[in-house]
C-alpha cells in the first residue's frame, strides 16, 4: 500500500471515529434530557419505550440475574478442579512442578469437558424443538 493509500485510510479512519464518538454524545445527552424530563403519568408508550431505551443505554446491566448462579458454579467447580489437579499432580510424582501443571490443566480440561457436553445437550434440544 502507498503512503498516500495509507493516508487516505488513517483519516477515513480517523473521521469514522470522530463521527461515531459525536453520534455517541448526542444520544447520551439526548437520554440524559429523557431521563430527566420522563414523567410516567400521562406518557406514551412510544415514550416509555425511549425512556426505557435510554436507561439501558446509560445504565447497562452487565451480567443478567439469572446468570449469576450458573458464574458461581462455574467458579466453583474451577477452585475444585484446581484442588483436585494439585492434589493429584503431587500424589503422582511428588513434584511442585508437576502439581503446579496439574492444578492449571485440571480446569482447564473440566472446562473444555463441560462446553463439550454442553455443546451437545444444547444441540439436542435445539433438535428436539
Amino acid at each position: 500500500m502507498s503512503g498516500l493509500a495509507t493516508g487516505i485510510a488513517v483519516g477515513a479512519a480517523a473521521q469514522s471515529a470522530a463521527n461515531s464518538a459525536k453520534i455517541a454524545a448526542e444520544h447520551l445527552a439526548r437520554c440524559r434530557t429523557d431521563i430527566e424530563d420522563f414523567r410516567p403519568e400521562g406518557a406514551s408508550v412510544e415514550r416509555m419505550k425511549s425512556y426505557a431505551e435510554c436507561v439501558q443505554y446509560m445504565y447497562p446491566d452487565p451480567v443478567s440475574p439469572e446468570s449469576v448462579p450458573y458464574i458461581k458454579a462455574g467458579v466453583v467447580l474451577a477452585l475444585v478442579a484446581f484442588v483436585v489437579g494439585a492434589v493429584w499432580g503431587w500424589k503422582e510424582e511428588r513434584s511442585m512442578v508437576f502439581a503446579g501443571i496439574a492444578a492449571i490443566m485440571a480446569p482447564v480440561v473440566l472446562g473444555f469437558v463441560g462446553l463439550i457436553l454442553f455443546g451437545i445437550f444444547a444441540g439436542i434440544v435445539y433438535v428436539l424443538q
